[in-house]
């Protein structure tokens, strides 16, 4: 019986020791393919960014080019610009009427690349001006701010005060300077807070 029970364990034993061969075996196998493949994922990944870095050192290149280019470019006063006549416009391709009507009109007028002008001082024809927009003017007010002791200056939508100073009258002339320089509404404030007529 006691013979019988160790032909049975060694019998068993053999038969762990065969799947545990056979696993590490396969365990082998897949961490060699996943080295593999890692590999060559690590040599596409190199590849690719060998491609970009030049791909960004040519663009560098290319915009330092273009800002030497536009730095030697003699800048032009308006007054030149008007006694000057107007360069011809290149044709345009002629588009079909079929075709006119696959293109949404967006108010935008396309131009190639090649023909963008760097000269910003030229003026847009009329019908392509954009329309203005009626723009509040800015609006300067002086008041006391109890916290500090001063009077400050405050430009309409800033948070923090444009300038402080010890006395009223001082914060009136820079209030007054400021509001004439950029055609603003003054408001005055008297120290208890209220407004004061002007």
């Amino acid at each position: 019986m006691l013979s019988m029970i160790n032909e049975r364990l060694n019998s068993l034993l053999s038969d762990f020791a065969d799947v545990l061969a056979i696993a590490c075996i396969v365990l082998l196998l897949v961490l060699i393919t996943a080295v593999v493949l890692s590999v060559k994922r690590a040599g596409r990944l190199k590849k690719k960014n060998s491609e970009l870095s030049q791909r960004l050192s040519a663009t560098e290149k290319e915009l330092v080019e273009t800002n030497r280019a536009l730095a030697e470019k003699p800048v032009q006063s308006p007054a030149e610009d008007k006694s000057e006549a107007p360069a011809s416009k290149p044709e345009e391709p002629a588009v079909k009427d079929s075709e006119k009507d696959d293109i949404p009109d967006d108010g935008v007028e396309e131009v190639p690349i090649g023909e963008i002008s760097t000269d910003y001082a030229e003026e847009k024809p009329e019908e392509t001006k954009p329309k203005r927009v009626s723009v509040a003017s800015p609006k300067y007010t002086v008041k006391f701010d109890g916290k500090s002791q001063e009077w400050i200056v405050l430009k309409s939508g800033n948070t923090r005060a444009t300038r402080r100073v010890k006395t009223k009258q001082e914060a009136l002339a820079i209030a007054k300077e400021l509001s004439k320089n950029s055609d603003a509404t003054l408001v005055v404030h008297k120290k208890d807070g209220k407004f004061q007529k002007q």
